[in-house]
């Protein structure tokens, strides 16, 4: 990136990804929990009955996988970005 030191480079990229799992654990809780309800919904016969049980732990547990998966995801861009060779990526053709 011209004029963009590495370490504002992985400013830029760990923002955008915190900005993006911040919008996305509430999106996804509310889609989960539609869809959970849904397929509930329709699995449910007259032979068959499943009960939806959502609790906290299961909502605390889905936000923990996605700061995990972030943190992981993080650490192997900032790690790729260290081995990059900005000026020699600057002059590469396209």
């Amino acid at each position: 990136m011209i004029g963009f030191s590495q370490r504002e480079v992985a400013a830029v990229l760990v923002t955008e990804l915190v900005i993006l799992a911040l919008l996305a654990v509430p999106c996804g809780l509310l889609l989960g929990t539609g869809f959970a309800t849904g397929i509930i919904g329709a699995v449910n016969t007259e032979t068959v009955r499943l009960p939806l049980i959502l609790t906290a732990r299961n909502y605390s547990f889905a936000v923990t996988v996605v700061a995990i998966a972030s943190v992981l995801s993080a650490v192997v861009v900032l790690r790729r970005l260290n081995q990059l060779n900005l000026v020699g990526a600057l002059r590469a053709p396209e």
